[in-house]
């Protein structure tokens, strides 16, 4: 009998080391069972090194089940039942996180499924099959929710596609827990996060900050925040920066550099030849906010040497503090003009000659496509050609439609024209040559295409609420742009869209997804989508509500309600006239729906006899006042609903009938 040396495994294989790869038998493993209706057509688990996992929301109960494996029944034996018969609630899963496991074998035919196994609690619950010792765990997860959404940079073709997201209590400053964004689409995921209000800060390198506040997070759910747009700058984290040396006595009054564009400061300065420690201090102090110094290292006498023939000096630079952290010493051959130039999103620092290099320009004319008046300003970003480097920036004078821009070293460059409401447009390799001015042919911006529609509600809601509109590349998850519906008239436009076909995605709080996929667009036409229909959605946050009465003569005891669709809780109760305040008690102690507001009065709210509904919109909360009086009329069977999803956060709307 072979035997797995220490650390290793056996597989049906032969024997794998503990750093090795486990490769599967199975191409794919189903969780099946009573909670799924053992339906073949749900995904498969996923696989990773050894262990098959998955996470499924599960009601309180037993149940049967089984792991079915490469898509068919038996075909390949399914995973069950090692031994016995099937017995009832033999295996009982712990509420405390910790896993009920057990063995498994290749099973086939009816009668060989695991259990019953139990579930105690309504909840999520991660399903484990580890192929590597054949065994099977289930434990419950944590009552969290999550926060997603999506990142969309306003000029994704210059920018690192990836944010950080801070997740902050609300209102405060309090960090909870921080994620990255995906740099392939933008989209990120913060889970474990407990029940509750947060704050999303939002921030990349090249852009300015943006928080969304007030978030709610409700248990075993995931709340989307939807698309946020971060626009160029980084005005969030500096104010001022100013560049100080033994050149000028490290003076700390010398002006602020100038922000030209993509967290690019720049100045220029005359600078006595020498070499100079420097450093390029934060916010107009000293370290509070840390400055840019040197990286690592010791301060060493003359290190580093700007060119004179107008190149750049480029070197890295670090947030540091402290005496001893200035960059250089840097070597100046020649006195003259120098220009310093800060990049915060590369941390870069970049010096150079301007006294011995000539400088040429670029100019041109811009029209419209649709010939406004009066013109926009254009902006005329110049960028290093093939790079994402800014040079400079320049504008467009609207009464005359021309730009120039001026200052520019021999070299190819690209410029990129963009105006509200029209699609930038780009003309590429420039070629300067020094002095002279190179014209550039005239550049026409065109205001895109759009798409519209309106939306309906499957519930019919007094006031609708607003729907949001994601505009994808056709089958992909890039996101070309978004709008929203006006609630006023259920209708939506979304415009500057370029030629091409498209995927929409409308979303609402509360309502499933809707699609309208394969959209074509052609500038500058409107394309209509027609109406989208929106089908109710929601999940409740509570495993258990009651109906509690206080008045003499109705019932004493909580009488449990029963959840007939989701988030819709109802019972039917016997009761005689009188007049009684009452609560909706639920499983979440800080959550029992009472009165929003104001007092109770005497036998103030009467039930129709004719069968009409008495309704009134409560909140859940801890502690507050009982809603009503309610007056019972007359004696008979009483049916008493509560709606979750059918006010805003933290609200729902009862309503009691007579039968």
């Amino acid at each position: 009998c072979e035997q797995a040396p220490p650390g290793s495994f056996l597989t049906p294989t032969g024997i794998v080391g503990e750093d090795a790869e486990f490769i599967s038998a199975y191409s794919s493993l189903q969780v099946v069972g009573d909670f799924n209706g053992f339906n073949a057509s749900v995904p498969s688990m996923s696989f990773d090194n050894g262990v098959w996992a998955d996470t499924l929301t599960v009601q309180v109960g037993c149940y049967l089940m089984k792991f079915r494996t490469d898509g068919d029944w038996d075909e390949t034996p399914d995973l069950g039942r090692c031994d016995g018969t099937e017995s009832d609630c033999e295996i009982a899963v712990p509420t405390d996180g910790t896993a009920a496991s057990q063995d498994v074998c290749a099973a086939t035919g009816t009668g060989t499924a695991l259990g019953q196994i139990e579930f105690l609690e309504n909840g999520s619950y991660l399903f484990e099959f580890d192929e590597r010792v054949e065994e099977y765990r289930i434990a419950k997860l944590a009552n969290v929710g999550s926060i997603s959404g999506t990142i969309v940079f306003t000029e994704p073709a210059r920018a690192r596609m990836d944010a950080t997201v801070t997740i902050l209590e609300a209102g405060s400053t309090n960090q909870v827990t921080q994620v990255i964004s995906d740099p392939a689409d933008g989209t990120f995921l913060a889970e474990a996060l407990a029940p509750g209000t947060y704050d999303v800060q939002i921030q990349a390198a090249g852009y300015q900050e943006e928080v969304v506040t007030g978030v709610q997070v409700q248990a075993l759910q995931n709340t989307d925040i939807g698309s946020v747009t971060l626009t160029v700058g980084c005005s969030y984290f500096y104010t001022a920066i100013q560049v100080v040396g033994d050149f000028n006595g490290f003076d700390d009054t010398v002006p602020s550099m100038t922000q030209i564009g993509n967290c690019v400061w720049a100045d220029t300065l005359t600078i006595d030849a020498g070499c100079y420690y420097m450093k390029l201090r934060t916010n107009g102090d000293w370290d509070p906010t840390p400055d840019f110094g040197r990286c690592s290292g010791v301060e060493t006498p003359c290190d580093i040497t700007v060119p004179t023939d107008g190149t750049f000096l480029s070197d890295s630079t670090c947030a540091v503090t402290g005496t001893g952290t200035a960059i250089g010493q840097i070597e100046f051959l020649a006195t003259g003009l120098y220009e310093f130039q800060l990049d915060e999103a590369a941390s870069m620092f970049r010096i150079r000659s301007l006294s011995q290099v000539p400088t040429g320009s670029v100019s041109g004319s811009v029209a419209f496509s649709d010939s406004p008046a009066p013109s926009p300003t254009v902006t005329v970003d110049v960028y290093t050609a093939g790079t994402t480097t800014l040079v400079t920036t320049g504008m467009s004078d609207p009464g005359t439609d021309t730009y120039s821009i001026s200052g520019l070293f021999s070299g190819s460059y690209d410029l990129v024209f963009s105006a509200p409401g029209y699609l930038d447009e780009t003309v590429t390799a420039v070629m300067v040559n020094a002095p002279a001015d190179t014209p550039v042919p005239l550049v026409t911006l065109s205001g895109g295409g759009s798409v519209s529609g309106s939306v309906t509600f499957s519930d019919s809601p007094a006031t609708s609420p607003t729907v949001t509109v994601t505009v994808f590349d056709a089958g992909t998850t890039n996101t070309v742009a978004t709008g929203m519906s006006v609630p006023a008239t259920d209708t939506f436009s979304v415009g500057n869209l370029p030629d091409g076909t498209y995927d929409l995605r409308l979303r609402a709080t509360n309502y499933a997804d809707a699609f309208v996929n394969g959209v074509s667009v052609t500038a500058p036409n409107d394309t209509p989508v027609g109406t989208v229909a929106m089908t109710k959605q929601c999940t409740s946050t509570f495993t258990s509500m009651d109906v509690q009465f206080l008045g003499i003569g109705f019932p004493q005891t909580l009488t449990p309600m029963v959840q007939v669709q989701p988030c819709v809780w109802q019972v039917t109760i016997t009761l005689n006239p009188g007049c009684s305040e009452l609560r909706f008690p639920t499983s979440d102690p800080a959550k029992n729906y009472l009165a929003c507001s104001g007092s109770a009065g005497i036998c103030r709210d009467q039930v129709p006899t004719d069968g009409s509904a008495f309704s009134q919109a409560v909140c859940a909360k801890a502690f507050g006042t009982f809603i009503g009086e309610i007056q019972i009329q007359t004696a008979g069977d009483y049916e008493f609903t509560v709606d979750e999803g059918a006010a805003g956060t933290d609200q729902a709307v009862f309503s009691v009938r007579k039968l």
